[in-house]
């Protein structure tokens, strides 16, 4: 309660309007991240298995977030999405048929999903993983399409070694891969 009356009014109407439980202890900081910096931000909601949303991140549209001399683009609550039940990945709402792309980001995966058809979810970095995202990819196809970003180690990029970690994942699981 006390983080929700700690608001100004307008950060309180901006807590509403993201449909935000106001004195939910579990929404904790994720008043303060809509309010906080420029004006612009999108909100991407993450769901439990039921279909509630338990998270959020913001990504700023606004050039002039910045911490120091580094853009701020992302931005969630301290701590891990999963203790506070976000243990289902971006997209799963959208899951249908037997193929399933597994991409990068929120936006890559709303993209294909919605503009495309293309049944896919989104983590939220190559890193983002929770053993209960397999009930998700069992039964089906999964297509790893992971950004191809700047060589990090050697002359691999991040990109291609999430999709070699997360490839043998799933097939130690018995899943079937494909890499794009």
């Amino acid at each position: 309660q006390a983080w929700h009356d700690s608001l100004t009014i307008d950060e309180q109407e901006v807590v509403k309007w993201a449909g935000m439980p106001p004195r939910n202890a579990h929404f904790h900081g994720h008043g303060r991240m809509l309010v906080c910096g420029y004006q612009g931000k999108i909100v991407i909601p993450y769901y439990d298995d039921a279909g509630n949303v338990v998270d959020m991140r913001t990504r700023s549209i606004s050039d002039k977030d910045t911490a120091g001399a580094k853009r701020i683009r992302y931005t969630s609550p301290r701590g891990n999405m999963a203790e506070r039940g976000a243990i289902v990945p971006y997209g799963v709402q959208f899951l249908k048929g037997n193929r399933l792309v597994v991409t990068e980001g929120e936006f890559k995966a709303a993209a294909a999903s919605v503009l495309a058809g293309v049944p896919t979810v989104g983590l939220r970095g190559v890193n983002d993983w929770h053993d209960n995202y397999l009930q998700f990819m069992r039964g089906r196809l999964n297509i790893l399409a992971f950004d191809n970003d700047a060589p990090k180690l050697g002359r691999m990029t991040a990109g291609q070694i999430a999709t070699i970690e997360l490839g043998r994942k799933l097939t130690a699981h018995g899943i079937d891969v494909m890499v794009l």
